[in-house]
């Protein structure tokens, strides 16, 4: 994906976080960026309390239970401004939201495309045979969805991102159509290898590859230990 000069990307590692907050930081990243474009642009990594989202490309026939018996099992529910249809987060998953300009090269597909191939890199690294689905978006491991793609772009500023399942837990799945495909199934880490990497491990790999499919040259800042204010992601 050319771009017209190289980004410097803070990574923020968030830890685990209620998807309102990850939510808000975003958004305020992103109008800040919108009003001045010589802000940093950010990479969030966090692993977010279980939640199931709809996005504008879905609706809620994609979740498959009443949503009593989401809550029941400890679940939120929200719908979402992202692309997309149904997708579950929680703990176990890396969540990861690129907030940067592409005015420079605004071109979504190629963008998305540049998301794919940073976690294929992930995945090969670490001995896992991934791939795209023709027609559709994220990385499989045969007719199983390992991350999920589900991304906004406001006057060529990023929010959202992707979703690498490490280890969690897979029956949640049971609960959604996965961005609405009911014949798909869905995959980790954990069950391709028998064991998982921590999600530093697996950041450290998206990092990487992230910074050869897009231009990138990572800043990598001290780890927040606690969920973080509006006033210290902005620092």
């Amino acid at each position: 994906m050319a771009m017209s000069s190289l980004i410097e990307l803070n990574v923020k590692r968030l830890g685990r976080v209620p998807f309102a907050l990850a939510d808000e930081l975003q958004k305020s990243l992103v109008a800040a960026k919108r009003r001045g474009r010589e802000i940093a642009e950010y990479l969030l990594m966090m692993e977010l309390e279980p939640i199931v989202t709809i996005g504008t490309g879905g609706s809620r026939d994609q979740i498959l239970v009443d949503l009593n018996e989401l809550r029941a099992r400890g679940i939120d529910f929200l719908e979402v401004d992202r692309g997309g249809g149904a997708a579950y987060h929680g703990p176990g998953q890396l969540t990861i939201y690129p907030i940067i300009d592409i005015s420079g090269n605004p071109d979504l597909h190629a963008y998305v495309r540049g998301l794919e191939t940073a976690t294929l890199g992930v995945l090969a690294d670490l001995g896992i045979a991934g791939q795209r689905s023709e027609g559709l978006t994220g990385v499989w491991v045969g007719e199983h969805k390992i991350a999920a793609i589900g991304i906004r772009a406001r006057g060529w500023v990023t929010s959202h991102g992707l979703a690498i399942n490490i280890d969690p837990d897979l029956s949640a799945y049971d609960l959604i159509a996965q961005c609405g495909l009911r014949e798909k199934g869905v995959t980790s880490i954990a069950r391709e290898l028998g064991s998982a990497p921590s999600a530093r491990v697996v950041g450290d790999l998206f990092i990487e590859h992230f910074k050869s499919a897009l231009p990138v040259r990572a800043v990598d800042r001290a780890t927040l230990q606690k969920a973080p204010s509006m006033r210290s992601v902005m620092l």
